[in-house]
């Protein structure tokens, strides 16, 4: 049996559980004496309710518990399964963070070896020059920067492990080193 579609169609169920407000109900039971399709839905309902009241509740089984208990525990997932599954996971992520971390590291480096120190203002080249020939003559090379403190000055190769303490002197004194 085919029934006609109208705006109420759906109300039919909510009017037989007893889902409407008063003032609902009151609209859908003067729809019913104007609509025989809800009629029809209305008595479908009732009908089905005294079948599904009539017949008996079936019992469970004395097996169901323990199927039950072997279904969940075939279903649960054991722990290392779990790891496994967030170890697949996390080498990726793992992996472009450490990615990231190089490119980052790497810029900064080129960064800093690309950025030329700070130039010494009151540096006397003499001095200088003599401090590279005395670092030259004990077996190290270091072309660098000068950097001067009160009494000594330091000069500082391109590379960051060469690193000479320079005692200053006069224009052609002897400093024992054979110069």
């Amino acid at each position: 049996m085919v029934m006609n579609e109208c705006r109420y169609g759906k109300t039919a169920s909510r009017y037989f559980d007893g889902e409407l407000d008063a003032r609902e109900s009151a609209a859908f039971e003067a729809h019913l004496a104007e609509c025989a399709a809800c009629r029809e839905r209305l008595r479908a309902y009732r009908r089905l309710d005294a079948l599904m009241g009539a017949r008996p509740a079936a019992a469970p089984g004395p097996d169901l518990l323990v199927r039950l208990r072997a279904r969940s525990e075939h279903s649960r997932p054991s722990p290392w399964k779990d790891a496994a599954r967030m170890s697949r996971m996390l080498i990726p992520v793992a992996a472009c963070l450490c990615l990231t971390l190089g490119v980052l590291l790497y810029a900064q480096i080129a960064q800093l070896r690309n950025t030329p120190a700070a130039p010494v203002a009151a540096q006397n080249p003499a001095q200088i020059a003599q401090a590279a020939q005395t670092v030259a003559q004990s077996g190290t090379p270091v072309f660098g920067y000068a950097l001067s403190e009160s009494e000594r000055q330091y000069l500082f190769g391109d590379n960051a492990d060469a690193l000479a303490i320079v005692y200053p002197v006069a224009d052609g004194q002897n400093t024992g080193n054979g110069m």
